[in-house]
C-alpha cells in the first residue's frame, strides 16, 4: 500500500510544541457557531434525507468496510477507496454548507466550498521559490472562491497537467494557497499509520502559513474512517482535540465544525483583517480589498508573493491614536514566514500611501512584522529616539504596535486558542519492541512518536502530548523603520565596507555604554548600506528583537582599584613596572595593575594590540585598556540565563553563547566565581564573524559568491580548493551548534585564525588580512582577560586607522564590479520608489535574504581525500583543529555556502 512520507521539516520545527485540549471546549471556542444554526441545518438535512436519524449514518457510507479493507491489494484499489472518500466526504460537507440559509449567507464577506482535488492533476507549488513546497498535497480543502469561479480553477489544477508553462495554469497555481481556508486529511483504512497523516496534515497547514501573509493561524481536520479529529497551527504550535469524535453518533457537532469553517467571521478562521490587498496602486483610486472578499479579483490573488501589494494601517509618528496607512511595495525577507514556532518575520518595504498621491520619487520605509513571544518587550523599545538613533548609525523607528482588532490584542493564548486548558502529558507505560503498549483485554493499538502518542481503542481514537511544554505564547506585532539599505555583503567596494562596519561597531558601543543594550543577534543581514541625501554610505544597524536591556550597573576596574583597601599602597607596583618594562606608569595605572595582582602577562597582551606602547614615556590606564572617564557600565549578569538563550543567529555567534562556557579559563580571583555572562564582546565577535564569512566567501562587490564555492564549480572539480571548503563548513555552514562552537573555540584556543582562516580569504580582500587579525587579537584578549574593558574602543580606533588606509588608496578610476553595484543601487532605489502598475511582476529579489546565511544543502558537500573515517594520526600536525569537530567522522561534510539557509535556525 502506498503511503507519503514527509521528511523532518515539520517535527523539527514544532517538535516541543504539540499540546492537546479536550475536545467539547475546543471545537466550540474554535467554531463558536449558534446552536440555533446548527439545530436549523440539522433539520433541513433529516428532512432531506441526507441524514437518517434512525440508522445514524450519513447517506453512502465514504468508508470501506474492514472486509473490504482487507481485500485491498492494489495501488489502484488503494486510490479508488480514497477518491471514494474524498468525494462523499466533499459531498456531505457542501450539503451542510448549503443548508445554512441564504439570506444570513449573502452577509458573509467570503465565499467558501468544500473541494477535491484529484490526484492526477497538478500539483500546487508554492510561491516562494527559496523554500520547498510540502510533499504531495492535500486532497480535500475548503478554498476560498465563488462556486462558479471553484470549479474554472479546479480545471486549470486538474486538467492541465504536462502543460506547465501555460501562463493561466501558472496564475492558477500561484493563486492556489492563497486560497486555501481549511485543510482535510481523510485516513480511509484502518491498517494505514494514523501518525503519517497527522504528519501530512500538520505539514498542510504549515504550508497555509507560509503563503498566506495574512494568516495568523490556519484549521485542519483530520478523518479516521469515522472519527474526526480538529487541529489547529499558529505560532505557537499545534494544538488537537483530546479524542476524534465520531460523525455518524454525533452528527450536530460534525454540522458545527463544518458551518464553522463555513460561515464564521474570518478573523476566527484565522484571517487578519488589518492586511488589505491592492490590485493596482498605480490608479488614480486604487481599491483596498481583503484577500478573503467574495468579490476579490482572480488577477490579485496571481500576484507574484514577494511583489503583491498589502495595505496596512500604523499608528502616526506625530500622534500615536492617529492611524496612517502603508503599502507594501516588495517583500525583502520572508525566509522565516513558515515557522510555527518562532517569529515569522516578514518585512517590506513600504510606501506611505498619502505620499502616492504626488508624483515620485517617495520615501520608503521598512515594515517588519512578527510574532513576539509575549514574556519580551517590545522591539521598539530597544531603539533610541529618531535623534539618537540616526546619528549613532541605529535604524530609526517611525512606530510600532501590538495588533488589536475591536480592542482585543492579538496573541496566540487568548485570540486564536481562548485560554483553552492544556491537557499534561501521557503517563508512561510499558511499550514494547515495537513502540506499543502492551495490551490488556480490550484490543489495543498505539503509535508512539517524540512529541505525540496516538492510541486506537474500540474504535476511539484519543491523541496525548508526549513532552507536552508550555507553549511560548506569542503577540502579533508591527514595527516601521524609517531606513532603507541593503545588507552588508552588497558593498560596493572595501572602503566602503570598512565604513559601514566602523558605523556598527559604533552603533553598538552607543547601545552598550548610553541605552544599557546588547544587540545579541548579529548578522549580515542586520547590518545595513544607506545612503545619506547627499549620497554618501552610511552603516545602519537595525533589528533589535532579540536585545537585551539592563538598568543594572557595575562599577569599572578603576572604579574598584580605587575603592579597595591599602589602595594608596601602589608605589610598590610603579617600581615593579618600571623594572620590567623600563616604563613609568601613572598612579591610577599602578593601582589599577595593583587590583588585578597578576597583571604582567595581561600586559604582555596588551604591548600585541598597542606598540606605540613601547614609545610613551607615561603609561596611563587608557593605554592599558582600563576606562578612565567612565566609572560604571552596564551589568548584565541578572539577565545571563534570557540572553545567552535569546536571538543568536548560528554561524556568526559566539562559542561561548552557543555552550555557556569560557573560552579561555579564568586565572583572577575576581572574575573565578563567574560563568559566562553575555557583554558586548559577544556582539562585536558575531560581527568579526560576519566579516569573515564575506572574505571567505564572497569574491568581491556586490556579494557574488566566490567562483571556488558554487555549486556548478563544486560538481565539475569536487577535491579542488579543500581546505576553502574544510574552513566554510566546519566554521560557518554547519547546521550543528556544538559542532560550530567547537571548531571556533579551537581557533581561540590554539590562535589558528592567521594561520588557517585568513589565508583562505579570497585575493580581492587581501587589504583586509592585517585588519582582521588585529580584531582576533582583541577578541582574543578580551575572552582571556575580562577586565580589558576598552576592547570596542581600541577596535573602533583599528577601523578608523583600516578606514583612512583605504580611501588613500582608492583608486583614480572606479571599478567596473564597483560600477555594477551602483547600477544595481540606483536601479532598486527607482523600482522602489516610483509605483509602478500591477503588470509589472517579474521583480521578485529577496534582497535580504539572498545569499546572507550559510546554507546546509546537501548537494554541494566536498570530499576528503580519503574515504571513511578521517585519521587523525595521519594528519600534518599543522593542521586545524577545526578539522576535529565532534561528530564529524564521515567524509562529504563540507558545505559550499549561503542562499538557502534556514533561518528558523536562528536561536529564538
Amino acid at each position: 500500500m502506498q503511503r507519503i512520507y514527509r521528511d523532518n521539516t515539520v517535527k523539527s520545527t514544532i517538535e516541543c510544541s504539540w499540546n492537546i485540549s479536550p475536545t467539547g471546549p475546543l471545537i466550540d471556542s474554535l467554531f463558536p457557531v449558534r446552536h440555533s444554526d446548527v439545530d436549523e441545518v440539522y433539520d433541513k438535512l433529516v428532512k432531506e434525507q441526507v441524514y437518517d436519524e434512525i440508522h445514524e449514518p450519513w447517506p453512502g457510507s465514504w468508508l470501506p468496510d474492514t472486509e473490504d479493507s482487507e481485500k485491498v491489494d492494489s495501488d489502484s484499489e488503494v486510490k479508488r477507496y480514497d477518491d471514494d472518500a474524498a468525494l462523499k466526504f466533499v459531498q456531505v460537507a457542501e450539503a451542510v454548507r448549503k443548508a445554512y440559509p441564504s439570506a444570513r449567507y449573502d452577509e458573509i464577506p467570503y465565499r467558501s466550498v468544500w473541494t477535491r482535488i484529484d490526484r492526477g492533476g497538478v500539483k500546487p507549488e508554492s510561491t516562494d521559490k527559496n523554500l520547498k513546497a510540502s510533499h504531495g498535497r492535500p486532497e480535500v480543502l475548503n478554498v476560498l472562491g465563488m462556486e462558479d469561479d471553484a470549479a474554472e480553477w479546479d480545471g486549470l489544477l486538474n486538467g492541465l497537467e504536462g502543460n506547465s508553462e501555460s501562463e493561466k495554469l501558472q496564475a492558477a497555481l500561484v493563486a492556489w494557497w492563497l486560497r486555501v481556508n481549511v485543510v482535510v486529511e481523510i485516513k480511509p483504512f484502518e491498517d494505514e499509520d494514523l501518525y503519517e497523516h497527522v504528519d501530512q496534515l500538520v505539514g498542510y497547514l504549515r504550508e497555509a502559513l507560509r503563503e498566506q501573509l495574512d494568516r495568523r493561524f490556519v484549521p485542519g481536520l483530520l478523518l479516521s474512517r469515522n472519527q474526526l479529529a480538529v487541529w489547529v497551527a499558529d505560532h505557537s504550535g499545534v494544538l488537537g482535540t483530546q479524542t476524534a469524535f465520531d460523525i455518524h453518533k454525533e452528527p450536530k457537532r460534525f454540522i458545527q465544525v463544518i458551518l464553522g469553517c463555513s460561515i464564521l467571521p474570518p478573523k476566527r478562521l484565522g484571517w487578519d483583517t488589518t492586511m488589505r490587498l491592492c490590485s493596482n496602486p498605480s490608479a488614480r483610486e486604487p481599491e483596498y480589498v481583503h484577500s478573503f472578499y467574495k468579490d476579490v479579483a482572480f488577477e490579485t490573488y496571481s500576484r507574484d508573493t514577494y511583489t503583491r501589494h498589502w495595505v496596512i494601517e500604523m499608528p502616526s509618528n506625530e500622534d500615536q491614536n492617529k492611524r496612517e496607512l502603508f503599502m507594501t511595495s516588495r517583500v525583502l525577507s520572508l525566509s522565516k514566514a513558515g515557522c510555527m514556532q518562532g517569529r515569522a518575520s516578514v518585512v517590506w518595504a513600504a510606501w506611505k500611501v498619502e505620499d502616492l498621491k504626488t508624483p515620485g520619487p517617495h520615501k520608503i520605509y521598512v515594515l517588519k512584522q512578527c510574532w513576539r513571544p509575549t514574556k519580551d518587550a517590545r522591539e521598539a523599545e530597544m531603539y533610541p529616539g529618531r535623534k539618537e538613533a540616526f546619528e549613532n548609525h541605529i535604524g530609526r523607528v517611525y512606530s510600532s504596535e501590538d495588533v488589536q482588532v475591536d480592542g482585543v490584542e492579538i496573541n496566540t493564548k487568548s485570540f486564536v486558542r481562548c485560554d483553552l486548558e492544556r491537557l499534561p502529558p501521557f503517563k508512561s507505560s510499558k511499550v514494547n519492541r515495537n513502540g506499543k503498549r502492551e495490551a490488556n483485554q480490550l484490543q489495543e493499538a498505539v503509535s508512539l512518536e517524540p512529541y505525540l502518542f496516538i492510541t486506537t481503542k474500540s474504535d476511539k481514537v484519543t491523541f496525548e502530548s508526549v513532552k507536552a511544554v508550555k507553549p511560548n505564547w506569542r503577540v502579533q506585532t508591527r514595527i516601521l523603520l524609517e531606513d532603507y539599505g541593503w545588507p552588508l555583503h552588497h558593498f560596493r567596494d572595501l572602503s566602503e565596507l570598512v565604513l559601514v562596519v566602523l558605523h556598527a561597531v559604533r552603533a553598538l558601543q552607543f547601545l552598550h555604554m548610553q541605552a544599557r543594550t546588547l544587540q545579541c543577534d548579529m548578522s549580515i543581514g542586520n547590518i545595513l548600506i544607506c545612503l545619506d541625501d547627499t549620497g554618501h554610505s552610511r552603516g545602519c544597524l537595525i533589528d533589535l528583537d532579540h536585545a537585551v536591556k539592563t538598568t543594572d550597573v557595575k562599577r569599572t576596574i578603576l572604579t574598584l582599584a580605587r575603592a579597595a583597601p591599602n589602595s594608596a599602597a601602589y608605589e610598590a607596583t610603579k617600581l615593579y613596572f618600571n623594572s620590567i618594562t623600563n616604563k613609568v606608569c601613572s598612579d591610577d595605572a599602578a593601582v589599577a595593575l595593583k587590583f588585578l595582582k597578576d597583571w604582567s602577562f595581561y600586559y604582555e597582551a596588551i604591548l600585541t594590540l598597542n606598540s606605540q606602547l613601547t614609545e610613551k614615556d607615561l603609561i596611563t590606564p587608557g593605554d592599558l585598556g582600563f576606562l578612565e572617564k567612565i566609572h560604571e557600565i552596564p551589568d548584565y549578569s541578572t539577565r545571563t540565563s534570557q540572553s545567552l538563550a535569546r536571538g543568536a543567529t548560528l554561524p556568526f555567534a559566539s562559542p561561548e553563547v552557543l555552550t555557556r562556557m569560557r573560552i579561555f579559563s579564568q586565572r583572577q580571583e575576581m572574575i573565578k566565581s563567574q560563568g559566562v555572562i553575555r557583554d558586548i564582546i559577544h556582539d562585536l565577535e558575531a560581527l568579526f564573524w560576519c566579516v569573515t564569512y564575506i572574505c571567505v566567501t564572497r569574491q568581491g562587490p556586490g556579494g557574488e559568491r566566490r567562483t571556488e564555492l558554487q555549486p556548478d564549480f563544486m560538481e565539475e572539480h569536487p577535491d579542488a580548493n579543500q581546505d576553502l571548503r574544510r574552513i566554510n563548513y566546519y566554521l560557518f555552514t554547519s547546521k550543528n551548534e556544538n559542532e560550530l562552537a567547537h571548531n571556533k573555540n579551537m581557533l581561540f584556543q590554539f590562535n589558528e585564525y592567521a594561520s588557517h582562516v585568513v589565508p583562505q580569504f579570497h585575493p580581492y580582500f587581501e587589504p583586509l588580512k592585517d585588519l582582521m587579525k588585529h580584531w582576533w587579537r582583541i577578541l582574543s584578549t578580551a575572552y582571556r582577560y575580562p577586565f580589558f574593558e576598552a576592547a570596542h574602543d581600541w577596535l573602533i580606533t583599528t577601523l578608523e586607522t583600516a578606514c583612512k588606509a583605504l580611501k588613500d588608496k582608492a583608486p583614480i578610476i572606479t571599478p567596473v564590479e564597483t560600477k555594477e553595484v551602483d547600477k544595481f543601487r540606483k536601479k532598486d532605489l527607482s523600482d522602489l520608489s516610483f509605483v509602478t502598475s500591477i503588470h509589472n511582476d517579474d521583480d521578485s529579489r529577496l534582497i535580504w535574504d539572498t545569499g546572507m546565511l550559510p546554507s546546509n544543502d546537501a548537494t554541494l558537500k566536498g570530499n576528503y581525500k580519503e574515504e571513511g573515517k578521517p585519521s587523525t594520526s595521519t594528519r600534518n600536525p599543522k593542521k586545524s583543529r577545526t578539522s576535529h569537530g565532534p561528530g564529524l567522522c564521515t567524509t562529504g561534510q563540507m558545505i559550499a555556502d549561503v542562499d538557502d539557509y534556514d533561518q528558523c535556525n536562528t536561536r529564538n
